[in-house]
């Protein structure tokens, strides 16, 4: 397996490491306890600052850097190709375990929330954003979705990448 997984292609963790102010860390929690957000966002908020957590993701982050290299990033879905099969199923049992999504994992472990970042706990379905059409469904692209909570700042926030 060792010569499989050399083989394929390689995805990093965010290499920031700036500094975050108390500030980021306010609007955080403003943003995870949001009157107009949803319960799950701020499952997903309370979930990132459990040790327990915190303490599974680093044995995860340990074990998959110790199979391919080190930052390899632990963002995935089913249609990535960075990782094999076996090993989005580790990802995957972690995220089970604490009933978030795989893009919320992810985004924790690839270090994100670490540095204020407030995209997490979204539901594309509820909060609008991307989401992709699966292969076989149409064709493997892009679409994005207005949840029952979008503003059209969001949209604004998006719209270059709605754009392109």
């Amino acid at each position: 397996m060792k010569a499989e997984r050399e083989k394929l292609e390689k995805e990093y963790m965010t290499d920031d490491t700036t500094p975050v102010s108390d500030d980021s860390r306010k609007k955080q929690r403003e943003y995870g306890f949001s009157s107009n957000g949803h319960w799950y966002r701020a499952y997903a908020f309370c979930v990132f600052n459990d040790p327990d957590f915190q303490e599974d993701v680093a044995k995860l982050r340990k074990n998959l850097e110790d199979l391919y290299y080190p930052k390899i990033s632990l963002e995935t879905s089913l249609y990535d190709r960075h990782l094999l099969f076996e090993d989005k199923e580790l990802i995957k049992r972690v995220a089970d375990k604490y009933l978030i999504n795989l893009s919320d994992l992810g985004f924790y472990a690839d270090g994100y929330f670490h540095l204020g970042y407030t995209n997490f706990g979204k539901i594309p379905s509820i909060d609008g954003g991307f989401k992709y059409i699966m292969p076989g469904e149409d064709e493997e692209r892009p679409v994005y979705a207005i949840g029952t909570h979008t503003t059209l700042e969001d949209i604004r926030r998006d719209w270059p990448y709605i754009k392109k």
